[in-house]
């Protein structure tokens, strides 16, 4: 599995990033309130589920402790 993400825009209190399950292009939306440390999907990428969202979702954490980075993938497997 891999997922692609691209960040789409950051403020002081939260990240939206762009992503993409299995494919480049970042259709789904997953978003990080920094405030309160909060993970949600705003859209699921158009080849994508719930379910896989949410897995999506589970792995930006580690994005995120890379430094916020514009553009990063997540491959598993």
């Amino acid at each position: 599995m891999a997922w692609y993400y691209e960040k789409l825009s950051e403020d002081a209190s939260f990240v939206i990033y762009g992503y993409g399950s299995e494919v480049k292009v970042a259709t789904g939306q997953l978003k990080y309130d920094k405030a309160n440390d909060e993970y949600l999907v705003l859209k699921i990428a158009d080849n994508d589920n719930q379910k896989g969202a949410e897995w999506a979702l589970s792995h930006l954490p580690d994005v995120i402790k890379k430094g916020f980075p514009e553009k990063d993938i997540v491959m598993i497997g």
